[in-house]
């Protein structure tokens, strides 16, 4: 009796943890494999990017993606919103949440949700780009940067194609690009299209990626000057009012003299008979004319 109630104890305890575990607990890991952008530079500033991110789950199905550090101000575009695409063709489509700093959520309801399996996700977004005035062989320039973000996988064969104002450049100092980085130039009609490849992006590594534009194609940032007050007037330093101090000092020293004259002979001692609120009335107007 006691060996057959161990036994139903044991069955039970089995069936209520397989009972208990949820589908939403299912586990699964997915891996970013590779990474190709399309970026357009506007001249009000903004980058209009097209990401496509090579993607491996290796089990279970995909619950919920997210993805950070794409840009500042992120923008998805709604009227075209991402995607999966599976190596068959097959389309999911995720709900996509954008947070205040711009992380993008990608999640899926698990009867809509990509399997095991490879597949490429599509997004197209806008963020503002990072523009800074430089100059280039004397003249001005804005230097735009945009980073392919880091990822905590190592990424393979990344590129990346940057669709700018048409006399654009690579900055000098980018020119000797580091091993398995190569990059070349395209001047077409209206732009200048810059392509660069990596064969591989270490995991937890951010890739910038410059170019310098003509100044007058992209909108500067503005440097705002610091407003002076209305009826403000500058402080004048008294190394610059020499003679006005030199009259305040005499002032002082003939208001002592006179002081110490009344007190000896009385006020019929004094040579000059001026009251007292009359002598700093000109030794104010001395120092107010500087």
């Amino acid at each position: 009796m006691r060996p057959r109630r161990v036994t139903a104890l044991l069955l039970f305890a089995l069936v209520t943890v397989l009972g208990s575990s949820s589908p939403a607990q299912a586990w699964t890991r997915t891996v970013v494999k590779g990474a190709r952008a399309t970026v357009d530079i506007e001249r009000d500033a903004t980058l209009s990017v097209l990401l496509r991110l090579d993607v491996e789950v290796h089990a279970g199905w995909l619950q919920e993606m997210q993805l950070a550090g794409l840009g500042p101000g992120l923008d998805l575009n709604r009227y075209r919103p991402p995607y999966f695409r599976s190596e068959e063709g097959e389309i999911f489509r995720p709900e996509a949440e954008v947070d205040e700093d711009g992380t993008i959520h990608l999640s899926f309801p698990r009867r809509e949700a990509p399997r095991q399996g490879e597949y490429h996700v599509f997004m197209r977004y806008r963020t503002k780009a990072d523009v800074t005035a430089v100059h280039v062989d004397g003249e001005p320039r804005a230097r735009v940067v945009w980073s392919v973000p880091a990822w905590a996988t190592g990424l393979h064969d990344v590129s990346v194609e940057m669709r700018a104002p048409r006399g654009s450049v690579v900055p000098i100092e980018t020119h000797d690009a580091a091993p398995g980085v190569e990059f070349k130039i395209k001047q077409e009609a209206k732009r200048t299209v810059v392509e660069w490849r990596r064969i591989h992006l270490p995991r937890m590594t951010a890739w910038p990626l410059a170019l310098d534009v003509p100044a007058e194609a992209i909108a500067l940032p503005a440097t705002a000057e610091t407003p002076t007050p209305t009826g403000f007037k500058p402080l004048v330093i008294p190394e610059t009012r020499p003679i006005a101090w030199a009259l305040f000092l005499l002032a002082a020293l003939v208001l002592l003299k006179r002081r110490f004259i009344e007190a000896r002979l009385g006020r019929e001692g004094l040579l000059v008979q001026a009251p007292r609120a009359a002598v700093l009335a000109i030794t104010a107007v001395a120092l107010a004319a500087g």
